[in-house]
């Protein structure tokens, strides 16, 4: 059975959590989003499909999901794991090209047409990179992309338009939150053409101190200039987080001990648990993880994985829930069976 990207164990090692990257594009023959009609997004979706099966030679094997066909549960689920955007909940015609490992995950007839994503743990971004170029220039042998020499590809936002990549990387910074430093690198990045946003991006919240930085800008700047550009600040950041950390296992080493212990403790003896609580409890286990505190519980499990089961909709159906138990209980039980003795 092949194993999904995020259970990589990559992912729990360094400030760094995984790495993505994602174009936006635009057919020349069809309305933008708010304009297509109902009978041209469903063309559109056909189009990108055979597009997609012309080009199975140099992406690898895809398989198509009609998302919008799915249960609500499946697309929340689906939305948890980062796999399609919040836009393509409601959507009346929409749908999903996948590897079988979900590291690369092709949207149609999102906010944009096409939207490519392609993922991997830890700090990879050029792997991921290279995985959606060939994806793209294999897509657009038989599709006629909007672009113009001057401004680049179109797209619905015109913040997209350029390059229409967004680059990002996952992170976890517990003691740059803890200390209210992530305040002054949130108004900063914006100087740099960066942002810094939740886990679900825009609009969303952090959990668990984990953050979401990509680039602001994708027009005037190639593709490799804003990787590069992204690397740099995420360094930084990551720099000041593992400096944080040493001078706090250096003035308050037995606090940070006894919250790691505390948090693996309940982690692995709860009966009822909110996945705001248990986002908060995993953020300190991976803290204890990366300074050594610990040793992983399940060497075959990443913190990734178990982060991505817990959301609601995920552990409703990796529970199967059909006992009317509430979905904290269902969670408890999951993360007992990861973390208890």
């Amino acid at each position: 059975m092949t194993r999904t990207w995020y259970e990589d164990t990559l992912a729990d090692s360094g400030q760094i959590v995984s790495s993505r990257i994602r174009l936006a594009r635009n057919l020349q023959a069809y309305y933008f989003s708010r304009k297509i009609s109902p009978d041209q997004a469903y063309e559109l979706v056909r189009h990108a499909q055979e597009a997609a099966r012309d080009a199975i030679d140099r992406t690898g094997p895809l398989s198509y999901t009609d998302v919008a066909e799915l249960p609500d549960i499946m697309k929340t689920a689906m939305l948890e794991r980062h796999i399609i955007s919040a836009e393509m909940l409601n959507r009346e015609t929409c749908g999903l090209l996948s590897s079988e490992d979900g590291a690369l995950a092709i949207m149609l007839n999102e906010e944009d047409h096409i939207r490519i994503q392609s993922f991997r743990t830890g700090d990879d971004i050029d792997a991921a990179f290279e995985v959606a170029e060939r994806t793209d220039n294999a897509l657009e042998q038989t599709l006629d992309y909007a672009f113009t020499k001057e401004l680049g590809y179109l797209t619905s936002c015109p913040s997209n338009t350029g390059t229409g990549m967004r680059a990002s990387f996952m992170v976890h910074l517990p003691l740059l939150e803890r200390s209210n430093q992530i305040r002054n690198i949130i108004a900063a990045l914006t100087k740099f053409g960066m942002t810094i946003r939740g886990v679900f991006g825009e609009g969303s919240e952090s959990a668990g101190a984990f953050y979401q930085i990509s680039n602001q800008v994708t027009l005037g700047k190639s593709e490799q200039e804003i990787i590069e550009s992204l690397k740099n600040i995420t360094s930084q950041i990551c720099e000041k987080e593992t400096l944080l950390r040493q001078k706090a296992l250096d003035r308050e080493k037995h606090d940070i001990l006894d919250n790691v212990y505390r948090s693996y403790a309940i982690l692995g003896s709860c009966r009822r648990i909110s996945a705001k609580e248990a986002m908060s409890l995993l953020s300190n286990v991976r803290l204890g993880f990366c300074a050594e505190i610990l040793e992983k519980p399940r060497p075959d499990r990443s913190l990734l994985s178990i982060m991505m089961n817990i959301r609601d909709a995920n552990i409703q159906i990796l529970s199967n829930q059909n006992t009317g138990e509430s979905k904290d209980v269902c969670r408890a039980d999951y993360l007992r069976s990861v973390f208890g003795t």
